[in-house]
């Protein structure tokens, strides 16, 4: 995949870039959507080569200064899912205080998500080293509370029940795929019903998305009313859809493309609708 016309400063460079993206605790994985937009032809051969891979081709194609910004940009996002991460986990141990149970699964699993993600932010900003966005992290930490959380999440699921309602609508016409809430397994970590829904289809000028369509949110007892509207199926259910496996950050990808997409229906991410 590589090739040998780097000099001996391309190279020192890429170590640099490999340096700081360990650093951050990037892996290949973190940079499959970016460089899928810079290499949409031959993206599956570089991704596989891995990370180092991944950034030879990005020094390659924008320098090493671009390259190093995409770097941050990742970490930057990175940081942002660890914050969520972090609230959510903060959450779930409020929940348990002021009677915690060490011994249930539930307890270990908030303290083991608490302190993987703080490790992971701290890692960042080390690796980052900018003081403002250090700053804005620790007041982002410090404003941080359960009720302030908590209307985030009434908030979400208030837009997701316009979103499923909307696409119940659509689909009575044959218009759209309509929304489906699971209910979790006995076993399963998370208790709450997993809310699935699509993005638009090719037809409706996102075709660049291909398959994946698919985002995923729990939704909280309490807001369950609010999605009489959708089907509710057992996890067992073969109406249940499958997750696709996407974290937050390809649902982030998605919901990019489908709200930079013109009402015209056209894509401008597609190479041939830029031209024009």
């Amino acid at each position: 995949m590589t090739t040998d016309t780097t000099t001996d400063t391309d190279t020192g460079q890429l170590a640099q870039l490999l340096t700081l993206a360990e650093e951050c605790d990037l892996d290949n994985a973190d940079f499959y959507e970016v460089v899928h937009d810079l290499a949409s032809d031959h993206a599956s051969e570089v991704n596989n080569d891995g990370l180092g891979a991944q950034l030879q081709y990005m020094q390659t194609a924008h320098g090493t200064e671009t390259a190093e910004q995409i770097v941050r940009t990742v970490a930057v996002a990175k940081l942002d899912t660890l914050l969520g991460q972090l609230s959510s986990a903060c959450a779930d141990l409020c929940s348990h205080l002021p009677h915690p149970l060490p011994g249930a699964a539930s307890w270990r699993e908030a303290c083991t998500s608490f302190e993987g993600a703080l490790a992971g932010m701290y890692r960042i900003l080390s690796a980052l080293d900018e003081p403002d966005l250090r700053a804005l992290t620790l007041g982002f930490l410090n404003s941080f509370t359960p009720a302030r959380l908590e209307e985030g999440y009434r908030e979400r699921a208030d837009l997701a029940a316009i979103i499923t309602k909307q696409q119940a609508v659509l689909a009575a016409a044959g218009a759209a795929t309509p929304a489906i809430l699971v209910d979790p397994r006995p076993t399963d970590p998370d208790p709450y019903p997993v809310l699935y829904f699509d993005l638009p289809a090719d037809n409706d000028g996102f075709g660049i998305l291909g398959q994946d369509r698919q985002i995923t949110i729990h939704v909280h007892p309490d807001d369950l009313p609010k999605f009489d509207h959708v089907q509710r199926v057992s996890a067992d259910d073969p109406a249940a859809p499958a997750w696709d496996k996407t974290g937050k950050s390809g649902y982030r990808h998605r919901i990019r493309i489908y709200t930079t997409t013109p009402v015209t229906g056209s894509d401008p991410t597609e190479p041939a609708a830029a031209a024009h």
